[in-house]
């Protein structure tokens, strides 16, 4: 149900769509994610603070936004989540 597609070398698709509306309410530094990559990594030691919910797509009820913990993203680590999305 959440596929994206390739045209023209642009990525589009519901899954683009919803991606994309959380990255641009990450501040910087944050690493933001869905519900979906929270229950993906659950047991593996990584915590998550609720930021609240969103509309991220037309038509679909509103999904909760998480940012991963700093502590959980010690010094190098986190470091270097936040240099990857400033190049973005």
């Amino acid at each position: 149900f959440l596929t994206s597609d390739v045209a023209r070398g642009a990525v589009r698709g519901l899954a683009a769509e919803i991606s994309g509306r959380i990255a641009a309410l990450a501040q910087s530094g944050e690493v933001l994610v869905s519900r979906t990559v929270v229950d993906l990594v659950a047991g593996s030691g990584l915590h998550f603070s609720d930021r609240g919910s969103y509309r991220l797509a037309e038509g679909l009820d509103k999904w909760h936004v998480f940012d991963a913990a700093a502590d959980e993203m010690g010094g190098e680590e986190f470091a270097a989540a936040g240099d990857y999305h400033a190049r973005q």
